[in-house]
């Protein structure tokens, strides 16, 4: 049953996207964020057809991608009808077999649940989940058979944590009758290999790190605080002699393990961590990201003293 009663009445209203669409560099942050926002609220508070035109885009990046792909599938899941959102291919050569081959093509083509489902059994990079058991151990199985290595312990964990994350509470305090319940504890994935390193991307559409905080500790005000407070050691809405609060850690594991650098945005705060003898650098990004994106990005060919076994 659709969730969304669509204006099928009016004309497709047109998102014309950036040039860049990037999470990474702060100069295109701000324009990505908003362009990519606007894809889920134009339908699920406007209940408009859309015209994603991404004629003029010659980059999109990880961390974008993955947004974009959210977005677009989760109103097509929401208003149950494949064809809501019509994507207006780029015009450059290389963006358009830069879409083909990655699979974000088809990621983002019309569909709905079974569309997503189909997308584990093939070679795509972008897979959306809400079994967090299962999809998150077919994730592991896959990246193994993938990276030139054994895939390190720290590694799985913390894609593992970030998964089980999504499942206990991303989605967990929005009232009832939120659309974002509709959603059912969905995340959506990316990963990418190349000569330089993996990097796995896992993104939800739940309330996010500061607003999840702030609801359960008021005098957390401040965005960046209250990103910063997550991701120390015990850091939990709960507060810090809640007992609860330890995936932080395995998600940093693989930073504390000199294998990975940890990139995470939510709301209108960013968190990056390279090097744990160093502080993260955090940041104010001027338009707010709804849910959380989290990526790690693995060092290639990795250490050979590293294994499956290893903390």
């Amino acid at each position: 049953m659709s969730i969304i009663s669509l204006r099928k009445d009016l004309a497709r209203k047109l998102l014309k996207a950036p040039e860049i669409l990037c999470l990474y560099d702060i100069e295109h942050c701000g324009p990505t964020v908003r362009f990519l926002e606007s894809i889920y609220d134009s339908v699920a508070k406007e209940s408009r057809l859309l015209e994603l035109d991404l004629t003029g885009t010659t980059r999109i990046t990880g961390a974008a991608s993955v947004v974009l792909f959210a977005n677009v599938t989760a109103v097509q899941l929401l208003c149950e009808y494949p064809p809501v959102v019509h994507v207006m291919s780029p015009t450059d050569r290389t963006m358009r077999q830069h879409l083909s081959h990655s699979g974000l093509h088809t990621a983002i083509s019309p569909g709905g649940a079974a569309k997503l489902e189909r997308l584990w059994n093939g070679s795509n990079r972008y897979q959306s989940g809400v079994d967090a058991p299962t999809d998150s151990q077919r994730t592991i199985d896959y990246l193994e058979t993938i990276v030139p290595a054994p895939l390190p312990g720290s590694v799985s964990r913390a894609i593992s944590e970030a998964i089980l994350n999504v499942s206990h509470h991303a989605y967990d305090l929005f009232p009832a009758n939120d659309l974002s319940q509709a959603l059912g504890n969905r995340w959506w994935q990316h990963y990418n290999v190349s000569g330089r390193g993996i990097s796995f991307l896992i993104y939800d559409r739940g309330m996010g790190i500061p607003r999840t905080m702030a609801l359960n500790n008021p005098s957390w005000k401040s965005e960046l605080l209250a990103i910063e407070e997550a991701m120390r050691k015990g850091g939990t809405r709960y507060g810090s002699k809640s007992g609860r609060g330890n995936g932080s850690e395995d998600i940093k594991s693989p930073v504390k393990h000199g294998i990975a650098s940890l990139f995470l945005m939510s709301g209108g705060g960013r968190f990056e961590l390279r090097d744990v003898t160093v502080p993260p650098v955090t940041r104010l990004v001027g338009s707010q990201l709804s849910g959380t994106l989290v990526e790690w990005h693995q060092k290639l060919p990795m250490p050979s003293d590293f294994n499956q076994g290893q903390s």
